[in-house]
């Protein structure tokens, strides 16, 4: 949990975000796990059912994209004090192997030509797979070190 808030933060810092909010899609059961185990961190599926549609409706993005301003994409930004005049990234988050939507990260700069439709999105794409590999090593078990391990294996001939 720790990791996905220092996450968030670096991502602000380093690449001088208004914000960097994540959203997860209540579908996933991996979402579901995360929230389950980091209930100090807040999603952004937690909202209203105004808002739920609109992260519902960005979550429909197939790719990283630097999206046009529309009325959900508003009504967020609001949400959270935003400016609506500055730019933005949808960066779908999906699982590496099953390719599971997990959920969308939306990337805010306050200037409207910090994200731009003619950027090129793979710096985007990675982003979004960096996340994922994060999210699922937070649900992976840890598995403990076998108490065994001084004793020799047998191998079969």
């Amino acid at each position: 949990c720790q990791m996905l808030e220092a996450l968030r933060e670096n991502l602000c810092q380093s690449f001088d975000l208004a914000a960097a909010l994540l959203y997860l899609d209540p579908k996933s059961t991996t979402a579901q796990t995360i929230q389950q185990m980091c209930p100090q961190l807040e999603f952004e599926d937690n909202v209203g059912s105004a808002l739920a549609a609109a992260w519902s409706s960005l979550n429909q993005s197939q790719q990283a994209h630097i999206p046009r301003s529309n009325n959900e994409l508003r009504q967020i930004l609001r949400r959270h004090s935003l400016p609506e005049t500055g730019s933005s990234a949808i960066i779908p988050i999906d699982a590496l192997h099953s390719g599971e939507r997990l959920g969308i990260l939306l990337l805010v700069k306050r200037s409207p030509q910090g994200f731009n439709p003619d950027m090129g999105k793979l710096f985007l794409e990675h982003v979004g797979e960096l996340l994922a590999a994060t999210l699922m090593r937070v649900t992976q078990p840890t598995i403990p070190p076998s108490t065994n391990e001084s004793e020799p294996t047998q191998s079969r001939a």
